[in-house]
């Protein structure tokens, strides 16, 4: 089965019942330390007023009730994340809690679509009061962690892997990780970046940004769907993907595993 890498969503669904928040449950739990760590430091700066809080976590006033829910994180009852985040790229996705993704978030850094977690509210761009850049706790986090290690809390048992992720959570791997191998091709051996990527354009062939979750939520699906494959099988998947919702013809760069679509 494919690896998707995924960004969480900010829209959320809160669970309605079920277990509350144990971080000790959590795949990859030597990252607890530093989630017990942000999520103090959440909940404590989301006692400030309404209006600190929301040029903290840099929100609008709509997000307020999901704001307000980061002070129950260990009381909110909780569901697989695969069921939590609803934002435009899992509405394409229609992510499982069977499926072999890894959401890369601000709170949790790296969670399984069945790790069961509260309704939140934290971007990965977020600078907390006391512990500084998010991002840069993760960034040093994550620099000892494998694709293997991903693969393997997921499920996942092929060499190809899709990254929908946006840029603000790419803050793994680290650039020239020496830890991130190479995973060998039964096309091209020598490929050393083993992540396929999906940008979009319009017919200016400038970049769409927030539809381009969309369609990135759709070739997750399409790859997931696929069973086991190579990474010399993706074009004909991006190709079919394209084809059954109605999408231009795809520009498969297949030295650099990127997919363009033009809409």
């Amino acid at each position: 089965m494919v690896l998707v890498l995924l960004p969480p969503s900010e829209g959320k669904t809160a669970p309605i019942s079920g277990t509350k928040l144990q971080m000790d449950t959590l795949s990859f739990p030597t990252l607890n330390e530093i989630r017990e760590r942000i999520a103090q430091s959440l909940i404590t700066a989301c006692v400030l007023p309404d209006q600190e809080v929301l040029a903290i976590l840099k929100s609008g006033e709509q997000t307020l009730p999901d704001i307000r829910a980061n002070l129950h994180l260990y009381e909110s009852p909780c569901a697989p994340a695969a069921q939590v985040y609803t934002g435009v790229l899992y509405e394409a996705a229609h992510l499982q809690p069977h499926d072999a993704a890894i959401i890369v978030s601000g709170l949790f850094g790296l969670t399984t679509a069945h790790d069961k977690i509260p309704l939140y509210r934290l971007a990965m761009n977020v600078r907390l009061p006391d512990i500084g850049s998010v991002a840069h706790m993760w960034k040093q986090a994550l620099s000892g962690m494998t694709l293997s290690a991903m693969q393997h809390a997921a499920g996942s048992h092929d060499n190809v892997v899709f990254d929908a992720r946006s840029a603000a959570y790419q803050v793994w791997p680290v650039a020239k990780n020496p830890l991130l191998t190479h995973i060998p091709d039964d096309k091209d051996d020598n490929n050393p970046w083993p992540f396929w990527t999906l940008k979009a354009l319009n017919n200016n062939g400038r970049t769409i940004t927030h539809r381009a979750k969309y369609y990135r939520g759709l070739m997750a699906r399409t790859l997931l769907d696929a069973g086991t494959i190579t990474n010399s099988q993706v074009p004909q998947y991006a190709h079919q993907m394209a084809s059954t919702h109605g999408l231009g013809r795809p520009n498969i760069d297949e030295a650099q595993r990127i997919i363009t679509l033009t809409v």
